[in-house]
């Protein structure tokens, strides 16, 4: 018979903000999104972004850390995004803190499509600077 689970089995929670750059790169793609193709598909690109960032809550260690982390003074990670199968894949930049104001956090330091180039020391100084 098993007793209740203590705080020690329970996964830890991350609040998930995004860095100024990160809303502006979303709302690029928003804009560009229903401009080029339809109102309808920017919106439901970015309510799948938000459900798919939302993830990141719980286990964000579990994607990897970039190939282009050594430009940067911390870890960074990314997630694949993709609304569809056929769609355009992007990368969605993250950080981790483990002790934040609000206590364990992710925060999306950046969004751009994964078919770029991978990101030069003048973008991660870019980025950084914008933290």
């Amino acid at each position: 018979m098993s007793g209740p689970k203590d705080d020690a089995e329970k996964p830890i929670t991350y609040a998930v903000r995004l860095s100024e750059r990160a809303k502006r790169d979303i709302d690029f793609v928003t804009v560009y999104l229903a401009d080029t193709v339809t109102e309808r598909l920017a919106v439901n690109w970015r309510t799948g972004l938000n459900k798919a960032v939302g993830t990141l809550s719980l286990f964000p260690h579990r994607n990897a850390i970039i190939a282009e982390n050594s430009l940067f003074s911390f870890p960074v990670r990314d997630l694949l995004y993709r609304r569809t199968t056929n769609s355009k894949a992007y990368r969605v930049l993250y950080r981790i803190k483990e002790e934040g104001e609000d206590g364990p956090q992710v925060t999306l330091i950046h969004v751009r499509l994964a078919e770029r180039p991978p990101i030069t020391a003048e973008e991660a100084r870019e980025i950084e600077a914008q933290q």
